[in-house]
């Protein structure tokens, strides 16, 4: 499949029905917004940092500072108390389960609000290259890299393998990516799964130095339900060659990021900022940064199940933006 960007995803979600010339309301009010990023060196930190160095240099007294942070949950927290404005979130961690497998707490809607679906973010579940595991099965009571506590990708893999009837006999090693590698690279841990755009830093350095093999997560997703839970999760393919010695494409299964504002936000500021983000210059800008791989067709799976801020679009245009729900 092909690799599209973060602008051309964006593009899809707002180039069609929205303005391009932001107004001059912020003139001479020298706004300063804090986004939430991820952890240093992931894909949604290189996401928020061209967010945020584009909207500073093209709206006049705006300033945009891009934040580290432990990543999406930790983002949508932080603009639920409003110590952030903007941040970039998982669609997957805006919902509370729709089943008993996790005791999670709903998210109250109306304190975040959805501005625009960024990229996706795919599922990688990896293993050394010489090692003798092909399908996600052969994993059962093995141990597995998990994600960091109250991280995402440690949200996913309670979804995942409570739905495979796993996740109470597996090893569950709560690590970080880095950590995670490491513990692959040395024999400590049998499998790391993550959530992460492509190419995820820490699978790049341990493929080119070490070798890693990936396994198909779609399979196991259809066959055990998992896409029936209504989580948001939808099919993705990794295009071969994003990593070294990767020669066929990957068949997983993708969140989606969106940046997302906090409802208190003026709608003024968030209209501005969705007109520079969806120009030809700011989808450009987007592109030569981040990119990831291609999104599935529809993009209605991919639900942010927030409201859409105010400075989006008016009540009766919400249909229009791909993966919004009224």
């Amino acid at each position: 499949m092909k690799r599209v960007t973060l602008g051309a995803f964006l593009l899809m979600a707002v180039m069609a029905f929205w303005p391009l010339m932001p107004s001059e309301s912020l003139a001479g009010t020298g706004l300063q917004l804090n986004l939430g990023g991820g952890p240093s060196g992931s894909a949604m930190t290189h996401a928020a940092n061209a967010v945020a160095i584009l909207l500073s240099r093209s709206i006049k007294d705006l300033e945009v500072s891009s934040q580290v942070t432990l990543g999406s949950r930790a983002n949508l927290k932080r603009l639920r108390e409003g110590s952030l404005e903007l941040g970039i979130v998982l669609a997957g961690d805006t919902l509370p389960d729709l089943t008993p497998i996790i005791d999670s707490p709903a998210i109250e809607s109306g304190q975040v609000c959805a501005v625009a679906g960024l990229y996706r973010v795919p599922a990688q579940l990896a293993v050394l290259a010489d090692s003798s595991t092909m399908l996600a099965q052969d994993l059962r009571d093995k141990r597995i890299c998990v994600g960091s506590p109250g991280s995402s990708t440690a949200l996913v893999a309670e979804r995942l393998f409570s739905a495979l009837g796993w996740w109470d006999s597996m090893e569950k090693l709560h690590l970080g990516h880095a950590e995670a590698a490491q513990a692959l690279r040395e024999g400590r841990a049998d499998a790391m799964l993550l959530m992460d755009g492509l190419p995820s830093k820490h699978l790049l350095e341990l493929a080119s130095t070490q070798g890693v093999r990936f396994i198909d997560l779609h399979q196991s997703a259809l066959v055990s339900g998992f896409y029936d839970l209504g989580l948001g999760y939808a099919p993705v393919n990794i295009p071969a060659g994003t990593y070294p010695g990767q020669t066929k494409p990957i068949t997983t299964f993708a969140d989606t990021a969106w940046l997302c504002a906090m409802e208190m936000l003026p709608a003024q500021v968030v209209r501005d900022c969705l007109a520079i983000l969806a120009s030809t210059a700011g989808l450009e800008h987007l592109s030569i940064l981040v990119q990831t791989a291609e999104p599935v067709a529809k993009l209605a799976q991919a639900k942010p199940l927030l409201p859409l801020h105010p400075g989006v679009m008016h009540s009766n245009e919400v249909a229009l933006i791909p993966g919004a729900t009224p």
